[in-house]
């Protein structure tokens, strides 16, 4: 059953909770292990823990939702249990690693990424979500026929039926993710059925329905929701709008002036602390644009935030944390703040611009044995030169240890203002006072467009700071981006959270993971495999079409039976007369005359059948043509998984990835290894060119980083194989873009998503080439600012592609190892050794 406990937790001694019978006055000693009083949402979070249910919490940013998962750890732990700690990033796993090794010093914390494995047999272990649907799928029993290696670098030696007391889901929306949500669904799907979860979320839309999805995949656990709906620190949302002296001077209209004198270099409420909204002010955001408009004034940027930051800082409201949705933006916006940030009282106490080298270059050296090849790095000296000022940076395309450098400095408050992208606000906890938004638009890969409101409130809910401020404010920096019409406005700011739908992918690695079940002996009709795709959320959106599609036939039949029976003795002239009608079309010389001639004699014969028809038979052809498109969703709706599944079988099954007593032949089961690329493209290639056997280290290397989707701008992408590509590099990339088109038309053929990227460049060739060949951090510098330079491409994008590339060897090591293909091994082992230099590697400041 589902529980929504939105009541105060009970405090009488006999007191009954709805679903349980149980004095609830017990659980007073768990509640008095903090040394504060509990909101609700965390004792019911922590009876339902101790209730070894499922439990799914969803409270504001800042509300406290942390604790029920810290309590977990210490109450499984003490019972001498494993905890597993799923968080949807690598950057916040390092975080939350560094976090409870620093909280709980009498436990081992282990964690896992993909690029770090350290600790496994952990009491806590900390993880992305891959991580454990990986290990979930390969727990699936296999056939010895089926049988597949496993990686071992994504492996943690627990037992989770027997040893794992609880699975605790970090920023559980994330399932709602288009591209990676389907691993949370996996993840929940294969989890043994005595495992309880803890799922967080700063706001779920509807979590009932998401609830009784979890109630539904487990029907012998609870699932208890325990919500917040307000905010312990809450928000007030602006406008500020700011214009040079220079431009008010030239407004000659008297009215006007007074207007703008009352409006600008002020903030100007838009929402307040209860959620009301202040309509005038939207009115009065568009008047003032327009009127800057017309009078033809441009208003720099640089000025508008300098301008801000002069006000926040003189009322007090710095640190302040600014989203600008953009890499390159971000650090030109950071070299663009001119305003001293700390006041002569903080730069009394502590006088950061003369100390904060030193502070960055200890943080590195406590941490990092090759620190001087970062802090001998441009980036690094651009920082410290932000720095200084009081600002900061933070955005993806950074190198990871400087990300984790901001990330250290803005908790130790060394940072006045951090100006960074959106990926800041997912899950790092890193709250701040005051929150700018330089435009409400991000660019969707093709155009630019509104932010989602639930975009908009993870990025807003970064405000205020529980136990020290008594509100966060938003401002929107309206000088610098156009203002949407007043309601969509107003919807963003104001919107309801957004309500989880399912992203699952009836997916080929999924697909062969289920083939090799010791269960599946048979050919694979749908039957066990659409049992196992039954259990997702997509089943509920498939039901929900199919009812729909129901219904509305059952309205369509009770419109046409109504019909028929209002107008049962014409419906047969009707359809003589389109016969008539459809024999002058077919019919040509003296068959059409004849045909005419009949058509008017039934005319003469049946008065008004032309009117009657046109205005009346219409609505019964309509209602018939809709009824046969209903049906046909309906069905498409009932069969979709099946034909989904058969398809998917009949890919494998003609490319040899299956044999026909449906077991996954070598090739499949090197596919099935493949997560970091293409699976299908990959064994293609490995099986074709037996093994890589005619590539070089490099250019096995050079061949990897084609899968790796780095951001290049367009005028800057190489579009075709560069000449310069060895003769034999460039066969295989080639035969990789032949494989590549022909599954994506195989998709697209079938009516596919299996799940794969189909993105590939070739504007990484030549840079792995010259890496492997640098010999010196000089000329490794030099060649990252060549990249830079030429390519736009951020060193820290550069990183990230070289761990990539490491991470698919890891995969092909078992690869090698299951096809005893000790060539290729060695030459991987040598990658990995030529590319993983200088500041390329897998170090975390948190580890």
């Amino acid at each position: 059953m589902v529980f929504i406990h939105n009541n105060p937790f009970p405090t009488e001694k006999y007191s009954i909770v709805p679903g349980y019978n149980v004095d609830c006055l017990k659980f007073e000693n768990y509640f008095k292990q903090f040394n504060f009083e509990l909101s609700n949402f965390q004792k019911w979070s922590i009876y339902s823990i101790i209730n070894n249910d499922n439990t799914l919490v969803t409270a504001h940013t800042g509300s406290g939702k942390t604790l029920p998962a810290e309590f977990a750890i210490q109450y499984f732990t003490s019972l001498g249990k494993k905890v597993i700690y799923t968080s949807p990033i690598k950057a916040l796993s390092n975080q939350k690693f560094f976090e409870f090794t620093q909280k709980y010093k009498n436990l081992s914390i282990g964690i896992l990424t993909g690029d770090n494995k350290h600790n496994p047999e952990a009491d806590v272990i900390v993880m992305t979500t891959e991580i454990l649907r990986n290990q979930l799928l390969s727990l699936i029993p296999k056939t010895n026929d089926n049988e597949i290696p496993v990686h071992e670098i994504n492996q943690f030696s627990m037992d989770i039926e027997k040893d794992c007391g609880i699975v605790i889901f970090d920023e559980i929306h994330y399932i709602d993710d288009p591209d990676r949500g389907a691993v949370w669904e996996q993840s929940i799907m294969h989890l043994p059925k005595n495992i309880p979860m803890l799922m967080l979320s700063a706001s779920i839309g509807k979590p009932e329905q998401f609830a009784e999805w979890i109630e539904s995949i487990n029907p012998d656990k609870k699932v208890n929701i325990c919500p917040t709906y307000e905010r312990v620190v809450p928000l007030e949302h602006y406008s500020y709008i700011t214009i040079p002296d220079s431009c008010f001077d030239k407004i000659k209209d008297k009215t006007m002036k007074t207007f703008f004198e009352e409006n600008l270099n002020k903030l100007n409420i838009l929402k307040d602390s209860k959620n009301v909204l202040n309509e005038t002010q939207f009115v009065k955001i568009q008047k003032i644009k327009n009127n800057i408009e017309l009078n033809n004034f441009h208003i720099h940027r640089k000025f508008v935030l300098n301008n801000l930051l002069n006000y926040l800082k003189k009322n007090i409201m710095l640190p302040a944390l600014c989203f600008v949705f953009s890499r390159k933006q971000v650090e030109r916006l950071a070299g663009e703040i001119t305003e001293k940030l700390w006041s002569d009282e903080e730069l009394y106490e502590d006088p950061i611009p003369n100390t904060i080298e030193k502070t960055c270059i200890q943080i590195l050296v406590s941490r990092i044995t090759n620190w001087k090849e970062y802090v001998n790095m441009p980036e690094f000296h651009f920082l410290i030169k932000c720095l200084k000022n009081g600002v900061g940076f933070h955005h993806a395309g950074m190198i990871p240890v400087f990300k984790e450098m901001i990330e250290i400095l803005f908790s130790m408050k060394k940072i006045k203002l951090l100006i960074a992208t959106e990926t800041f606000a997912v899950g790092l906890n890193m709250p701040t006072k005051t929150v700018i938004f330089t435009s409400i638009y991000k660019y969707n890969g093709n155009t630019m467009r509104l932010l989602e409101g639930h975009e908009y409130t993870q990025m807003a809910g970064r405000a205020g700071r529980r136990n020290i401020d008594t509100r966060g404010y938003i401002i929107h920096l309206n000088n610098l981006f156009d203002t949407p019409d007043s309601i969509t406005y107003k919807h963003m700011i104001n919107c309801p959270p957004k309500i989880i739908k399912s992203r699952f992918k009836i997916g080929i690695p999924f697909i062969m993971n289920i083939i090799a079940s010791s269960n599946y002996q048979e050919c694979p009709n749908s039957d066990i495999l659409c049992k196992h795709i039954e259990k997702s959320m997509m089943m509920n959106d498939i039901n929900n079409e199919i009812n729909n599609s129901s219904n509305c036939l059952i309205e369509i039949n009770k419109k046409i039976e109504d019909y028929q029976k209002l107008n049962g003795d014409k419906i047969e002239l009707f359809v003589k007369y389109a016969s008539l009608k459809n024999n002058i079309i077919k019919s040509k010389n003296k068959q059409k005359r004849r045909a005419i001639n009949e058509l008017k004699q039934f005319e003469e014969n049946h008065q008004n059948i032309q009117n009657d028809y046109d205005t009346n038979y219409s609505v019964y052809i309509n209602l018939l043509n809709e009824k046969v498109s209903k049906q046909k969703h309906k069905n498409y709706a009932e069969q979709f998984i099946n034909n989904s599944v058969l398809n998917i079988l009949n890919i494998l099954n003609d490319n040899q990835f299956i044999n026909c007593n449906s077991k996954l032949t070598v090739k499949g089961k090197i596919s099935s290894l493949m997560m970091e690329v293409h699976g299908l493209v990959f064994a293609e290639l490995y099986m074709l060119y037996n093994g890589f056997e005619d590539l070089d280290y490099i250019e096995i290397g050079q061949l990897l980083s084609c899968f790796y989707p780095i951001k290049v701008p367009d005028d800057k992408k190489c579009i075709n194989i560069p000449d310069f590509t060895s003769y034999k590099l460039t066969e295989y990339l080639k035969v990789m873009k032949l494989k590549m088109d022909y599954f994506y038309d195989e998709e697209v053929k079938y009516n596919l998503d299996v799940g794969y990227s189909y993105e590939y460049q070739y504007d990484l060739i030549d840079y792995i080439k010259r890496w492997c060949n640098v010999s010196d951090e000089k000329n490794g510098i030099m060649l990252l600012n060549e990249m830079k330079n030429e390519k736009e491409i951020f060193v820290g994008d550069f990183v990230k592609c070289c761990i990539k590339i490491t991470n698919i060897t890891r995969e092909m090591k078992t690869i090698c190892e299951f096809t005893k293909n000790y060539d290729c091994l060695e030459k991987i082992n040598n990658l990995e050794k030529y590319l993983i230099k200088f500041i390329i590697s897998t170090e975390s400041l948190y580890l």
